[in-house]
């Protein structure tokens, strides 16, 4: 384990906190991959985690200051929404679109421990219905 008394170069050489774990080998098992454990678990940490000098669990900054998407609306090709009117009977007034809207809760929120960014997804597809699904003789389901 790294300490002052040791002779391992790089010892708090540098400013910051560092964590030493020291795991026990005959505890170990086959296929145990710390950084995979660490990417598990760490999202988003206020701190640089670095693992063998890449840095673990995204970029905090970019998390909470950045947006994710910009704001758009995709329209969905005519063929698909062809395809669902024959499904369900039903008949779109203007097709069916994506609207994706990027909202960021750090620049609107009152309280200043309230961070993050949100993507707010919707489908607007306003349509009506031509009749029901399965029609059997007289019987309709």
């Amino acid at each position: 384990m790294p300490s002052e008394y040791n002779d391992d170069e790089g010892y708090r050489n540098e400013y910051g906190t560092s964590i030493a774990v020291r795991i026990t080998t005959n505890k170990e098992f086959l296929g145990f991959d710390i950084k995979k454990e660490l990417e598990k678990f760490i999202i988003c940490s206020p701190i640089p985690i670095v693992y063998e000098e890449v840095v673990i669990g995204g970029n905090h900054r970019e998390m909470i200051y950045e947006p994710w998407a910009n704001d758009e609306i995709i329209s969905i090709e005519p063929a698909f929404v062809n395809k669902v009117e024959e499904t369900f009977s039903i008949r779109f007034k203007k097709g069916i679109d994506i609207n994706i809207e990027n909202i960021n809760i750090t620049q609107k929120s009152l309280n200043t421990n309230l961070k993050g960014q949100l993507i707010f997804v919707a489908v607007d597809a306003d349509y009506k219905n031509l009749g029901s699904l399965v029609n059997i003789g007289s019987i309709s389901f």
